[in-house]
């Protein structure tokens, strides 16, 4: 769900789809896919995704997070020149699901959107359904 000052940008629900928000200098955006795969290769796919370009680096190897709506997972975080950022990657190995949710900003208003950022993740629930 959408924070308060972010408007949505594009709305998708199927596999390979992706629903983006945007507002206070950042964006946030959930791709759900089909992944006949572990965590660890999707969260090698998603490493690689980020850091193609050579502009921004990870900060570090990975932390798991676990969200009030049950989402177990890694947590990226990353730097460029202009921009700041986190993304959670999740998979479910049961319906061969995987979500991963991406949120950047520029720099200086990394640390204002960062909470509703937060907020967001904590809001997006899988139902277990395959899709």
């Amino acid at each position: 769900m959408p924070a308060d000052g972010w408007s949505l940008i594009r709305e998708g629900t199927t596999p390979g789809s992706k629903s983006q928000v945007a507002g206070r200098g950042g964006s946030f955006s959930v791709t759900v896919r089909e992944w006949d795969g572990t965590v660890a290769g999707e969260v090698e796919r998603t490493r690689r995704g980020i850091t193609a370009d050579g502009s921004i680096r990870l900060t570090g190897d990975g932390t798991s997070f676990h969200t009030n709506g049950g989402l177990t997972g890694v947590e990226l975080a990353y730097v460029g020149s202009h921009v700041q950022g986190r993304a959670w990657v999740v998979v479910d190995e049961r319906t061969d699901v995987s979500v991963v949710a991406v949120g950047p900003s520029a720099q200086e208003t990394y640390q204002q959107s960062a909470g509703q950022i937060d907020e967001m993740v904590d809001s997006i629930r899988m139902t277990g359904a395959r899709p």
